[in-house]
């Protein structure tokens, strides 16, 4: 369930990519367009991430990470408001610093302590994103 929210935010991403290009695209939408770097980075990649670093942590919990994310993600591109999406992608991202936190208990290693910087940018970003700041700013 996790790489298909995983691979349609991608694939929803793309499908974007192509309408900001003004390219032929499968779908089209009024919020789609805008909602690319937001279905890529947090979509498809955080919920990706996500599920590796919740097999890595073996907590039921950390699985709430990439359903929230994926979830998210598509939320944004539903009839629901942007910010029901984008509260998803905020609580999928502090489960995620929770999943961190776990994980730095067990291995305390520089790679580790990367990772979990950038899951804490990664949650600052979506917390500038649902307070409105816009996603070319945030990035």
């Amino acid at each position: 369930m996790f790489l298909l929210l995983g691979g349609l935010s991608l694939l929803a991403g793309l499908n974007a990519a192509l309408l900001l290009l003004d390219l032929p695209a499968p779908l089209t939408g009024a919020r789609l367009s805008d909602m690319h770097g937001e279905l890529m980075v947090f979509g498809f990649l955080g919920t990706v991430i996500s599920l590796e670093r919740a097999v890595a942590a073996r907590r039921w919990w950390a699985y709430l990470a990439p359903a929230t994310l994926g979830l998210g993600a598509l939320s944004l591109l539903s009839v629901l408001p942007v910010a029901v999406g984008q509260t998803l992608i905020v609580l999928g991202l502090a489960v995620l610093n929770l999943t961190y936190v776990e994980l730095w208990q067990r291995a305390r290693a520089d790679e580790v302590a990367i990772q979990a910087l950038g899951a804490v940018l990664g949650l600052g970003a979506a917390m500038l994103l649902l307070g409105g700041v816009g996603f070319p700013q945030t990035m």
